[in-house]
């Protein structure tokens, strides 16, 4: 049971990675400029949100921050696509 659950959450661990660096790649791609906004998962998915269990685990199972990261990685790669937070 134990290894099953370790399988699961790696396969999902790279289905979001691999969504980040598809979605990334394509806003680099299209738009010479990116506008990225602060997401603050944290305040989001506290108990008082009102937001269901569900809504709260998948919101931190996207990892926004690890996104960010990928987008301004690749962003910095193709040298004509600047990632401005806002």
């Amino acid at each position: 049971m134990k290894k099953r659950c370790t399988l699961l959450r790696n396969k999902i661990k790279n289905i979001v990675s691999n969504l980040h660096y598809q979605i990334s790649n394509d806003l680099t791609k299209k738009y010479s400029c990116i506008l990225l906004p602060e997401y603050r998962t944290s305040s989001m998915t506290k108990q008082d949100s009102g937001l269901p269990k569900v809504v709260r685990k998948s919101m931190l199972s996207l990892s926004f921050y690890k996104f960010s990261e990928k987008l301004k990685w690749i962003a910095s790669l193709r040298q004509n696509c600047p990632v401005i937070r806002c």
